[in-house]
């Protein structure tokens, strides 16, 4: 998301009307926005609500509209800009607004992957005796004397 978007929260405003722009942007404050891309002219995402979520999409046009792509009621009904493209669009801008976070965000799931990977080499896998690779293991401890005073340390 690093080039220049090309709207604005007040294109998001005079697209949706006051009345979808503020329940987008509640629907953006709760955060139900998981994700989100845009790759010109398209903004694509994921939205948590309901048991599967909703997926959406908007095209933004060059004579500075927008085509809205989202499965709603409002959209694929009424016609409306509906607020699932309000929502992910201050999402848009908020990521693009401060690329840090982002950045942190990238490296959170970074950190994440590799201490999963290590987590797989230390630690003995749990499977059913039925699994063709199963072995059969014992495991001993061995304490220290003292191991009751070092765990109330």
């Amino acid at each position: 998301m690093s080039e220049k978007i090309p709207f604005t929260e007040k294109n998001l405003k005079d697209w949706a009307g006051w009345r979808a722009f503020r329940d987008g942007k509640a629907l953006f404050t709760r955060g139900v926005v998981e994700k989100v891309t845009y790759e010109h002219p398209l903004v694509t995402g994921l939205l948590n609500l309901g048991p599967r979520g909703v997926r959406s999409k908007f095209k933004v046009l060059d004579n500075g509209l927008v085509d809205n792509l989202c499965p709603c009621r409002d959209n694929q009904d009424r016609g409306l800009i509906c607020t699932h493209l309000v929502a992910m669009g201050l999402e848009v801008i908020r990521r693009n607004a401060d690329p840090a976070r982002q950045e942190k965000e990238h490296a959170e799931v970074r950190r994440a992957e590799q201490l999963e990977k290590r987590a797989k080499k230390k630690y003995i896998q749990r499977v059913k005796k039925s699994d063709p690779h199963a072995v059969m293991a014992r495991l001993i401890t061995e304490l220290d004397e003292n191991w009751q005073e070092q765990v109330l340390a």
